[in-house]
């Protein structure tokens, strides 16, 4: 069973690709420490293909903590100086937010006047 969890942050912004049939495919890296005493940390190729990965760059980016869960891929590949290369990459099958991307200032400001209520603090409540 090839299922690979990595908890760590997105070390840059989504890199957006549509396909020529409208898919959406978005790539990142996720950096994670190895847990084992500090000593090494990791940079994972991650990808999400599909009507998910339209979501995903709305609410994280650089320097958000995620949890992923997918699989595991190897791909081979010609590089510029012709060498037959290989390339490891989780595809993305569910991908948690430990916190929401950060909102601008007025983004911000804007949501909280929006959504704020007022409210009495001398009201009863049933605990």
């Amino acid at each position: 069973m090839n299922i690979t969890t990595i908890t760590g942050n997105l070390t840059k912004e989504w890199e957006v690709k549509k396909s020529k049939d409208g898919k959406t495919a978005i790539a990142t890296n996720v950096i994670a420490d190895n847990d084992f005493q500090n000593e090494r940390t990791n940079f994972f190729n991650i990808k999400v293909i599909g009507k998910i990965a339209d979501s995903y760059p709305k609410y994280t980016g650089k320097g958000s903590k995620v949890t992923i869960v997918g699989k595991m891929s190897l791909t081979d590949y010609e590089g510029k100086d012709g060498a037959k290369r290989q390339w490891f990459e989780v595809l993305v099958q569910q991908l948690d937010s430990h916190a929401p991307k950060k909102e601008t200032a007025e983004n911000s400001k804007a949501t909280k006047s929006e959504d704020t209520k007022e409210m009495d603090v001398n009201d009863d409540f049933p605990f």
